[in-house]
């Protein structure tokens, strides 16, 4: 049985096989893809499946080595779709299909997986700009891809927007995967936060509301009452 979605046919399982991965291990991206336009909806659960299932690696060895054998093999994988070949997976058969429809590049998927392999690491975020560079390689890739989806295959040239909301999806997904070390104050709480250095946050984001500031807040509020 085929699953068709403006000319994108998926099997059946193949389609089921995307939805309950997302359901299960990233309900955040099924219930977000669920606002996709109908015509594109198929291809975009088969993009988030394939993050989700690079995603959750680390989670899934006991040592990086292991680990590194199974980003591989996803490697090896998103190459052969440039030839046709299926892999047996369903997640990687949909996403074939997908980038077959879409003409989606594929290096921008190999430099997904490449930006996940440092989670199976202890390497710690030095500062800022370096947890930036991480949510940008993997959550920003995921987002232009996305895009290219949506304008059925064509440049949008909205890269600013997408880092933004790239930003915006990426701490949110850091906190839901790496909760653990997070609390233990390791790896993806940069060391300059850590020291106390906040420079690069948004003043109105780190600036301290003290009582002071909000009695003036409350004078004001009473001034225009």
């Amino acid at each position: 049985m085929l699953f068709r979605s403006k000319e994108l046919n998926l099997t059946q399982s193949q389609h089921d096989y995307a939805t309950d991965l997302l359901r299960s291990y990233s309900s955040d991206f099924y219930y977000w893809s669920l606002f996709i336009p109908a015509e594109h909806r198929v291809a975009v659960q088969a993009l988030l499946a394939f993050e989700t299932e690079i995603a959750r690696i680390p989670s899934q060895v006991s040592e990086a080595s292991l680990g590194e054998i199974r980003y591989q093999w996803w490697r090896d994988s998103v190459n052969a779709i440039a030839v046709g070949e299926e892999s047996g997976h369903p997640v990687i058969n949909a996403l074939g299909i997908a980038a077959r429809h879409y003409s989606l590049p594929l290096e921008p998927l190999i430099a997904l997986i490449d930006a996940h392999v440092m989670d199976l690491y202890e390497d710690q975020f030095v500062d800022l700009s370096m947890l930036e560079g991480y949510i940008g390689e993997t959550y920003g890739t995921l987002i232009r891809l996305v895009s290219l989806i949506l304008a059925d295959g064509r440049a949008t040239g909205d890269g600013a927007l997408a880092g933004h909301a790239a930003v915006a999806i990426g701490i949110q997904k850091i906190f839901e995967n790496h909760a653990g070390e997070i609390a233990n104050r390791q790896k993806f709480v940069p060391l300059s936060l850590l020291r106390g250095d906040i420079t690069g946050i948004p003043q109105e984001i780190s600036r301290h509301d003290g009582p002071e500031r909000s009695e003036e807040h409350t004078s004001e509020l009473q001034s225009h009452s």
